[in-house]
């Protein structure tokens, strides 16, 4: 059992040695960056962000940007006087990942900045973009309780457009910051006022952190939810470079800590399980050999019971065998007498026998030394012998190698002296062919400017000045690259069937064809910027159309709960998109909460029809159909029901006038009274004929003046 619970304890600590190592290594990395840009105060953000300020940077000297870029949004956010003591949590709040992003408002910037971010590979945290429209500067709400703040209440932000963004995707005039769970719960945490029995938070708060680990919690279905935060928190708003290198060093030392304790730990837990593993087996051992002496002896008592019972009714004659007693016993006599003389003998001559044994075990030991020493001294000449045959074979084995060094030495002098003529005659057709580059290239210049040009033949001293390039790789890699360029030269030449040879008509088609490419990349990058004004477009649809959607599902359970409590019940509806669902939840009387159910089956027939037609008519309400009509509605309604349905239905009818109502039910309306808006056509009774059974009539309208 104890081999048993130490196996999950010790997967468990290997899992928190590994985390734990991972943000070990996490922090040493970011550590690195920091001292590696000393004095830049954007290296608290990362190596990648301080990479992407210098491109912008330069983007901004070339013009490439149409807009505003604003980065990191770290920069331009402060700790306000005071509120220090939130600075940790707000960060939280915030997401640290938020503090090194940037923010663009035009698309064409923001497809620069994406493509920077290509180039520097940045991954998926890192120097994201946040793309906003210009506006003024958002007015926000203030906390609704002196004992929390907001953590725009926090933050210190003069720039419009960083504070607006924040808003617009950190929810900062939402989340609020307290000093404790016991002071945010007392300062915020209320009744829903749509139900008493819910909690709800004070608008316009949403989620709220609290010191002192940053914990945070918020109420999701009128039920609160706790998140613990297990990380300490950061602190990069308003810190220097050498301030957040103390804190990441710090951080460093209490890692290190805790990576030694955990794996400390760990070791300790694969000591024990080594020691209940093996106590384990040897419990075992000791079981399976216990099991198994059980069923030898189990197997014998058996044996044993088989011959009792077969020799239980046979009577033998002992007569021999008494008599083969008597005989031993008297021979027993007489052998314990000679043993008595024998041990009398003994005794006299042990002295003589000791002495002896004595004198044997010295000479024994003496020739055990002896023969020890023997043996010794022949190991050590077969080790001689073994080694001297092994020497002599290594130098045999190296002279032979000698020579063949030597006959390798030598081919190599031929080869290196030719390998030093060809050299220096590739040199010199290298030297000869850039001089010829030099003059073609000077010549097309002369000729894109209308000079004239005259080409001349290359001087010795001209080759002399053209020095050849220093590189680390061998000719092999220079004569396979040659190969493969040719190759792929004669591949192209095939594929567009070129045979000019003529350089300037060449240089006009490759004019055109850098024409065309550019008209076609031109094109390409507006086809992207529709696709992706059209993503965003389709983005913020999709977000209207979940907003509608949520609207309807709150409109329709509270008109659902409003028609339920005319009848004293009470209810709630449960939309599952994701499974395409629709549950329902029925309190049969609203004071008591143990009444409440979500099988309707438990429901009565009259409860289930009355139930039914609340859904039906709070559905309705939203779906906004310009006619409905319900037929037999109340046939398994008691009077109570069919009293209250009939009536909400007739209500819901008459205030709103610009849908039409048809209710048909066989019951007795005389009690409704009619009006302008309300109209009672009755059926006559059919007839019932000899002939053919009974007739149904038709309604007899009149036609509207």
């Amino acid at each position: 059992d104890k081999y048993e619970e130490v196996a999950p304890k010790l997967l468990q600590a290997k899992e928190d040695t590994n985390a734990t190592e991972s943000s070990f290594n996490t922090v040493r990395h970011r550590l690195s960056d920091l001292k590696k840009n000393d004095g830049n105060k954007l290296s608290v953000y990362g190596q990648k962000t301080v990479d992407m300020c210098s491109k912008i940077d330069e983007g901004r000297r070339r013009r490439q940007f149409q807009g505003q870029v604003i980065g990191p949004i770290g920069l331009h956010v402060k700790i306000k006087p005071g509120e220090e003591q939130f600075a940790g949590i707000a960060e939280l709040a915030l997401g640290s990942a938020n503090l090194g992003r940037f923010i663009v408002t035009e698309d064409a910037d923001r497809a620069t900045l994406m493509r920077f971010r290509r180039e520097l590979g940045c991954n998926t945290r890192e120097c994201n973009v946040y793309q906003i429209a210009p506006a003024q500067r958002y007015r926000l709400r203030p906390s609704p309780s002196p004992d929390v703040k907001l953590v725009c209440e926090v933050l210190d932000i003069e720039n419009d457009l960083v504070l607006n963004c924040l808003v617009d995707f950190c929810r900062i005039d939402s989340i609020a910051l307290a000093e404790s769970k016991e002071i945010s719960e007392r300062a915020l945490l209320i009744s829903d006022p749509n139900n008493p029995n819910k909690e709800a938070i004070r608008q316009p708060v949403k989620q709220i952190y609290f010191l002192p680990n940053g914990d945070t919690w918020k109420v999701t279905k009128g039920s609160r939810q706790m998140i613990s935060n297990e990380n300490r928190p950061r602190r990069t708003i308003g810190v220097d470079q050498s301030a957040a290198i103390r804190e990441v060093e710090n951080d460093i030392r209490l890692l290190k800590d805790e990576v030694d304790q955990k794996r400390q730990a760990e070791a300790n837990l694969k000591k024990e399980e080594h020691l209940y593993k093996k106590r384990w087996n040897d419990e075992k051992k000791k079981r399976e050999k216990l099991l198994k002496s059980i069923e030898t002896a189990e197997a014998t008592i058996e044996e044993m019971n088989d011959e009792d019972d077969a020799n239980e009714d046979v009577q033998a004659d002992t007569t021999a065998e008494e008599e083969d007693v008597k005989t031993a016993e008297d021979a027993l006599e007489e052998v314990q007498s000679r043993y008595e003389e024998k041990k009398n003998a003994k005794e006299e001559m042990w002295p003589a026998i000791e002495e002896a044994k004595k004198r044997l075990d010295e000479v024994t030991t003496r020739n055990e030394k002896v023969l020890e020493e023997i043996e010794q001294a022949d190991n050590e000449l077969e080790k001689y012998a073994q080694g001297h045959a092994k020497l002599q074979a290594n130098v045999e084995k190296r002279q032979k190698k000698l020579g063949q060094i030597e006959e390798i030495f030598e081919k190599q002098k031929v080869n290196v002296a030719e390998a030093k003529s060809k050299v220096e005659e590739w040199t010199a057709n290298a030297r000869r062919l850039a001089f010829d580059i030099q003059e073609e290239k000077s010549q097309k210049e002369a000729q894109e400017k209308g000079e004239q040009y005259d080409p001349r033949e290359p001087a010795d001293e001209d080759l002399e000045k053209i020095e050849p390039e220093k590189t680390k790789k061998n000719l092999d890699y220079y004569q396979a690259k040659i190969v493969q360029k040719e190759k792929k030269i004669e591949k192209e030449k095939e594929k567009r069937a070129l045979t000019e040879t003529d350089p300037e008509v060449a240089f006009m088609k490759y004019m055109r064809a850098k024409k065309d490419l550019d008209d076609k990349v031109e094109q390409l990058e507006r086809i992207q910027r529709t696709v992706d004004e059209l993503t965003v477009d389709a983005r913020n649809r999709r977000k209207r159309w979940k907003q509608f959607r949520s609207h309807i599902e709150q409109t329709t359970g509270a008109i659902f709960d409003e028609i339920l409590n005319k009848k004293g019940s009470s209810g709630t509806l449960e939309f599952d998109h994701q499974g395409g669902t629709l549950n329902l939840a029925v309190q049969k009387d609203a004071a008591n909460e143990m009444s409440q159910t979500k099988d309707v089956k438990a429901l009565s027939g009259g409860e289930r029809s009355f139930t039914t037609l609340a859904l039906l008519l709070a559905l309705g309400e939203n779906l906004e159909t310009p006619f409905r009509v319900m037929d037999e509605f109340d046939v398994f309604l008691d009077p109570v029901s069919r009293k209250i349905a009939l009536q909400t239905m007739i209500n819901v009818a008459k205030e709103m006038e610009h849908r039409q109502f048809i209710f048909i039910t066989p019951q007795d309306l005389s009690s409704i009274k009619t009006d302008s808006k309300l109209k009672i056509f009755q059926m006559k009774n059919p007839k019932r004929g000899n002939i053919g059974g009974t007739q149904q009539q038709t309604l007899a309208f009149e036609s509207p003046n």
